[in-house]
């Protein structure tokens, strides 16, 4: 297993959209939680501090999906993911604690519509794997936080958002020592 192989969102042209949009979105509710703390200051409505940092809170779920599941380069040496902002980190296999299936994926009973508009026979219910990783930057956190890890960093990588995902999984799995192996969907 030795060539490097690329996974990238299967549409690129609407993964690139998604993403300038949550950035987007980030940056107005940054704008936005530090207006209302201005408004907080100026005038005696101490409502408005409460205001936003209840924004700065809903901007959490935006960081996640833009940080996620990234763009993923496998090889011999470990993981390079890249953000949406194009800096690459590589990951060596090492460092990666533990491997387990991602709970933040709809059930299949829960797309019901997704699967009358592709057609039952055509459809495939959502998988994925996360990969808790301890040296990935504190944004990381929050999907771990919802993801019931603990804050612990993660990313993950599904059907849905990775190219060729089924070879994606085999070589994480092929390449992370067994130990660090929770996943209950074991092909």
């Amino acid at each position: 297993m030795g060539k490097q192989t690329e996974h990238t969102h299967p549409n690129l042209s609407l993964y690139k959209l998604q993403q300038a949009i949550l950035s987007t979105l980030i940056v107005l509710a940054l704008f936005g939680a530090v207006m209302f703390i201005i408004i907080a200051l100026l005038l005696p409505a101490h409502l408005f501090i409460v205001m936003g940092i209840l924004v700065l809170l809903l901007a959490i779920p935006l960081c996640m999906g833009l940080l996620n599941t990234p763009p993923v380069v496998i090889s011999d040496e470990g993981l390079t993911i890249a953000s949406f902002l194009g800096r690459e980190q590589l990951i060596a296999w090492d460092d990666i604690q533990k491997v387990s299936d991602y709970p933040l994926l709809p059930q299949a009973n829960q797309e019901i519509l997704k699967q009358y508009l592709v057609g039952r026979k055509n459809y495939r219910p959502a998988e994925g794997i996360m990969l808790i990783i301890p040296q990935l930057p504190i944004l990381y956190r929050f999907a771990g936080f919802l993801a019931g890890e603990g804050g612990s960093p993660i990313i993950a990588f599904t059907n849905r958002t990775h190219s060729d995902y089924d070879t994606l999984k085999r070589r994480i799995l092929h390449y992370t020592p067994t130990h660090t192996h929770h996943i209950y969907q074991e092909e």
